[in-house]
């Protein structure tokens, strides 16, 4: 039996153990109690979480609904898409896509293409977004070509291929960039001409032209000495360039430009050198701002051959100008005026050039060289070129009018011009003299005045 001391002491001992416990902080475990307490606090912990989460889907919705009403359609989508609505997300997606096809379509059709393209580009696959941006590209183009940038226009419109209305716009820039090149060339500017008439292609007499103007360019890279090297000068003159070169004697303006003439001069004769007096009158008082080209001989064995090697020369001279060769009036005196007339045919198939007129100053023995005079098909090819023929010769005697009338016949617009000083060599010497030159590079819209000329427009049918 345990004494009374014994008793007492137990309870004594069990305060002791729990205040050493609650000394060092610890106390003896109640398992169920905690087991309670975690699962309270796990419980709570849902709780709360589920509040939370539905309280953030809630907010989630609003403001997705928010963005949607204000067409913020990606915003609005990536609410909906954490709020699990994925098929508002998508509906999303769809909205979008009409909101930046509509941009694109009102930035189109404001003219604002840049910002069309960028707007349109990132819906490629969306209804005719594609289709819409060649229409962007199209009509910038066009507004290009309206602004005058037509070499530009013309590249840009190429690489549209079978766009509807390209086609037209191409027909449409032809003529404005055909006109263009030559204006470039008449400015000496070769090279840029030559690229346009590149372009052209087949358009008109593009790929003649272009032959032409790389020629020249390649007459001024080559190391030849130059046709008007002062070196050169055949004779000194205060209002003109005098050279001579085996093809011919050569006259230059003082001051080349733009709208520099061209005249080339057939002599009389049978393979004879010109009668240089006909050149020194016409030095007496030359044209103005005239490039001229006196033939030395007259090539009438070969006329075609003579004339390409003619205005080749003329080239080159307008080449060293900077100028372009265009609406050369060409004449002839004796048979010189055969190869004159020919000429005005090969200056059009060969180089594409149209001859302003031809003047026949007396053909020799009066129009009767069955060599040398045209056929009938060869009359048809001289009207075709346009150039209007002035025949000055003595007041019809003697005249073979069978030759003459083939011309009038064949349409070729013919004038005689009966001379009142009717010496052989006197009609040039007066052509080269009196002004007629002047008058045949001008636009011959009145016929020249003077008491010694008198003009006559022939017509088929009528009395030749």
């Amino acid at each position: 039996m345990m004494d009374k001391k014994e008793i007492g002491a137990a309870p004594e001992e069990e305060r002791r153990r729990c205040t050493e416990d609650e000394g060092t902080g610890r106390r003896a475990p109640n398992r169920t109690r905690l087991v309670l307490c975690a699962l309270s606090a796990v419980l709570a912990a849902a709780v709360l979480l589920v509040g939370l989460n539905w309280r953030a889907s809630r907010l989630d919705l609003l403001a997705a609904d928010r963005l949607f009403e204000e067409g913020c359609y990606l915003g609005a989508r990536a609410f909906y898409l954490r709020a699990g609505r994925n098929e508002k997300a998508a509906v999303c997606l769809d909205y979008d896509l009409e909101r930046q096809y509509l941009n694109g379509r009102r930035s189109l059709e404001a003219g604002a293409y840049d910002k069309a393209r960028e707007q349109l580009g990132r819906i490629r696959g969306y209804k005719d977004a594609e289709n819409l941006l060649l229409s962007c590209d199209y009509l910038e183009t066009s507004q290009t070509m309206a602004d005058g940038d037509l070499e530009l226009a013309w590249d840009q419109f190429e690489e549209m291929g079978g766009y509807p209305g390209v086609d037209e716009k191409l027909e449409a820039l032809e003529p404005l960039l055909y006109d263009m090149a030559w204006e470039l060339a008449l400015d000496g500017e070769y090279a840029h001409a030559s690229s346009i008439w590149t372009r052209l292609g087949g358009y008109r007499d593009c790929r003649t032209l272009l032959e032409r103007a790389e020629r020249m360019t390649q007459w001024l890279a080559s190391d030849s000495p130059r046709l008007t090297d002062p070196a050169g000068r055949y004779s000194r003159s205060e209002n003109a360039r005098v050279y001579r070169c085996d093809l011919a004697y050569i006259v230059t303006p003082l001051a080349p430009d733009r709208d520099t003439k061209f005249f080339l001069y057939y002599p009389g004769g049978r393979d004879e050198e010109l009668y240089v007096d006909y050149f020194l009158t016409y030095l007496e008082n030359p044209e103005p701002n005239t490039i001229c080209v006196f033939l030395r001989r007259n090539g009438a064995d070969d006329i075609e051959a003579k004339n390409s090697a003619a205005i080749r020369l003329m080239e080159r001279v307008a080449a060293e100008c900077g100028v372009f060769v265009h609406d050369p009036v060409v004449a002839g005196s004796s048979l010189g005026a055969y190869p004159a007339l020919y000429s005005a045919i090969y200056n059009l198939l060969d180089f594409g050039l149209k001859t302003r007129c031809v003047l026949c100053l007396d053909a020799g023995n009066d129009w009767d060289e069955p060599d040398l005079m045209l056929d009938v098909n060869q009359c048809y090819e001289l009207a075709a070129t346009g150039a209007e023929l002035y025949l000055f010769d003595n007041p019809w005697v003697g005249i073979n009018r069978s030759s003459i009338r083939r011309m009038v016949s064949a349409g070729c617009p013919v004038t005689m011009v009966e001379c009142y000083y009717d010496d052989h060599a006197r009609i040039t010497f007066d052509a080269m003299g009196m002004g007629v030159l002047h008058w045949a590079l001008g636009d011959r819209s009145e016929p020249y005045e003077s008491d010694i000329y008198t003009f006559r427009r022939l017509h088929a049918g009528g009395a030749q």
